[in-house]
C-alpha cells in the first residue's frame, strides 16, 4: 500500500471507513444489477434515506453479501500468505562477513 493511501485510510474515521466500504459493496451490487457502469454518486443515491424501493432493498442485502464475501477472501488471502521472513540472525550476519574473523 503506498504512503498516500496508509495516510489517507489513517486520517478517516471507523464511521467513514465503514461508510465507503458499504458504498462501495453497494456500487458493485448496483453494477451487478444494473450489467452497466455504474458511478459512485448513482450508488450514493441509494444511501439517502429518502430511498425505499424494493430494488434498494435488495441491492442493500447483496451489498451485505459482498462486504461478507471480501472480508473472507482477505482473510484467506491473508492466511495463504507466505510468512515474512525475520530480520537477519547473528550468525547469517557472521556467514556474511567478506573478512573472517581471527580468534585470539
Amino acid at each position: 500500500m503506498t504512503a498516500h493511501a496508509k495516510s489517507l485510510l489513517s486520517d478517516a474515521s471507523q464511521e467513514e471507513l465503514a461508510t465507503c466500504i458499504r458504498l462501495l459493496a453497494l456500487s458493485v451490487a448496483h453494477h451487478r444489477h444494473t450489467s452497466a457502469f455504474t458511478s459512485l454518486r448513482d450508488s450514493a443515491e441509494l444511501l439517502k434515506p429518502q430511498n425505499t424501493s424494493k430494488e434498494k432493498a435488495a441491492l442493500f442485502m447483496q451489498s451485505r453479501d459482498l462486504v461478507a464475501e471480501a472480508l473472507e477472501l482477505v482473510r484467506v488471502l491473508a492466511a495463504e500468505a507466505p510468512p515474512k521472513k525475520a530480520a537477519n540472525t547473528d550468525e547469517e550476519n557472521e556467514e556474511r562477513r567478506k573478512q573472517l574473523r581471527i580468534s585470539v
